[in-house]
């Protein structure tokens, strides 16, 4: 049984099938079980049922049944010490601590009360007490024990929604936001020139339609509760990215190992990587300047070093764009460093070559 259904409280109406079935079906209840007992077996099954699903309704019930059972069970002769209980479970799992408190109370003195008719002059007070606490207490751990498992659930759900919104936003940045900067900065190239040819002007309309695309393919992904896919990986991504910066008249070096064989996660992570990195370049980076990019594949890790030259005046600030990589490397189990002096803008990634189980 998974945990959506543990936490909705199907635990709880399941145990109640199996004691009133097993009741209605043992060879006792064929024998000694009269119709007003079955009656009220079946009405705190309901009861249960009424419990898990409207709570507020389902306590007064279930201090109405206890009340009600203790009274008409005489010989007690039902299993409605057990169910009831389960309603106090259903409440301790959703955290009503005083409901629980109050129903669990209850049940156990309807069922200390009812044993002590039935024994009448053997009635012992503390065996009887002491054997109803202890089977109810069972209930009470495992109604703490589902609680448990709600709130981990609950907690596991918020961070995979605050972790989707991070991605849907570093998703965003990397595809929507690259593209209308890029097509910001062909438009001033051609404002500059003083027109443009009709392959800039073809450049800038497929732009516009990838950066619309993108911004379609985040809005469905986070509907569907999902991760935007990567389509290119690293090999893809550096040809492509190597292209645009040489289209834009940037010198690109490369030397290395450029085509490392990692697992699909650390790939598509360091290409996204990658891909902002060499974004920077063309944005801050000097124009038609030099980059040098290098892979460095070691017995533990692949490293990947992007160097490029920037004008005097720029600075690098810890923008959205940094902040994804470092996040991306991070949560691939790897690093990233950014170093800025001389002139020189440096990024190094370091990427485990097998996937690490992080602690979040």
């Amino acid at each position: 049984m998974g945990r959506k259904a543990l936490s909705s409280g199907a635990l709880e109406v399941l145990i109640a099938l199996v004691i009133i079935t097993a009741e209605l079906l043992a060879p006792r209840a064929r024998l000694v079980l009269p119709p007003e007992i079955v009656a009220l077996d079946v009405a705190a099954f309901l009861t249960v049922v009424v419990a898990v699903r409207w709570p507020r309704v389902g306590a007064p019930l279930t201090i109405v049944m206890a009340v009600t059972a203790a009274a008409v069970d005489e010989n007690l002769l039902g299993f409605w010490g057990y169910l009831l209980m389960l309603p106090v479970v259903a409440a301790l799992r959703n955290g009503r601590w005083a409901q629980a408190a109050v129903m669990a109370a209850t049940v156990f003195t309807a069922s200390v009360t009812a044993t002590a008719r039935k024994l009448a002059e053997d009635f012992n007070p503390f065996e009887v007490i002491l054997g109803w606490f202890a089977l109810d207490a069972v209930f009470v751990l495992v109604g703490f024990g589902l609680n448990a498992v709600s709130r981990n659930a609950a907690e596991a759900e918020s961070r995979r929604q605050r972790d989707l919104r991070l991605q849907a936003t570093l998703d965003l940045h990397d595809s929507v936001a690259r593209e209308l900067t890029l097509i910001a900065m062909e438009a001033d190239a051609a404002h500059n020139a003083g027109g443009a040819s009709p392959e800039a002007l073809a450049a800038l309309s497929e732009r516009a339609r990838n950066a619309g695309a993108a911004l379609r393919d985040t809005i469905r992904m986070m509907q569907l509760g999902e991760s935007a896919p990567t389509d290119a990986d690293f090999r893809e991504t550096l040809a492509q990215e190597v292209r645009e910066l040489k289209r834009r008249g940037h010198e690109v070096t490369t030397s290395g190992d450029l085509s490392p064989t990692l697992h699909a996660s650390i790939d598509r992570a360091l290409a996204q990587i990658l891909r902002e990195a060499l974004h920077n370049v063309a944005k801050h980076g000097l124009k038609h300047g030099p980059c040098t990019i290098v892979g460095e594949l070691s017995a533990v890790d692949y490293q990947l070093i992007v160097t490029n030259q920037m004008p005097p005046d720029r600075t690098t600030g810890a923008g959205l764009g940094t902040l994804g990589m470092r996040h991306r490397a991070t949560l691939a189990g790897g690093s990233l460093r950014l170093a800025s002096a001389n002139g020189t803008w440096t990024c190094l990634v370091e990427m485990p070559l097998t996937v690490r189980q992080l602690q979040t």
